[in-house]
């Protein structure tokens, strides 16, 4: 398909991703982000390419276009409510924060919930073929998600975010199993362990108060150890 309404849709979604950031709209810091990100990445993405391959609009694209941009929605307000507190001392206006958590919460589960019930009503009102019904198999991820935003309305505002927590845990293991370098002054490198045996065996009668490089080696080896157990 080809012609000014590609050239339109085109556009709107150029336009619609531009602004998402970029000054002087930054719309994804204001009140209007979930819905404009809805309408973009539900409605003008789905029915577009639908437009786009067909060359004719039908009412069971804009169907499944709901669905979606709800999903996509719901992922976006997920991070603003699991941010409220920072975006409240960086100055952004976002629906969390102008509402308070408790309206957050219940604009989360409505937009998940929503997604599974606009889906059904599609099938009940013949838009959408009964197989359509096979998303349903994805409602123990609903039951998690759902789950995940009781955790958040009782404080723990990260459990919305499961994908980043269970990256932050795999950060922080690979941090504790990592092992650790001794930076030396001057760019010298840490001896050996024979060169640290051989110290051993000199007179002490020159101790410096200061580490050193031997004693940073064998702490060095003994992180590695640690690290490697």
């Amino acid at each position: 398909m080809r012609g000014w309404p590609i050239v339109a849709l085109g556009l709107a979604g150029l336009i619609g991703g531009y602004t998402y950031t970029a000054p002087p709209f930054e719309y994804k810091f204001g009140s209007f982000g979930i819905p404009l990100v809805f309408l973009l990445m539900g409605p003008l993405m789905v029915v577009g390419a639908f437009y786009a391959i067909t060359g004719t609009f039908q009412w069971s694209a804009l169907a499944v276009s709901v669905p979606v941009g709800l999903l996509v929605a719901a992922i976006l307000h997920g991070n603003e409510w699991r941010d409220i507190s920072e975006d409240a001392r960086a100055g952004a206006r976002t629906f969390s924060v102008r509402a308070g958590r408790e309206a957050a919460h219940w604009l989360y589960l409505s937009l998940v919930v929503g997604a599974y019930l606009a889906l059904t009503l599609a099938v009940v009102a013949g838009l959408l073929p009964t197989w359509s019904l096979l998303a349903m198999l994805s409602l123990p991820l609903l039951v998690r998600q759902i789950r995940s935003a009781e955790f958040g309305a009782s404080g723990q505002q990260r459990a919305i975010a499961m994908i980043d927590l269970q990256r932050d845990r795999d950060d922080r293991s690979a941090d504790r199993a990592a092992p650790r370098r001794v930076r030396l002054p001057h760019g010298r490198r840490a001896p050996g362990r024979r060169a640290c045996d051989a110290v051993k065996t000199r007179s002490s009668r020159s101790v410096s108060r200061r580490p050193s490089d031997c004693s940073r080696s064998r702490s060095a080896d003994s992180a590695r150890d640690s690290g490697s157990a």
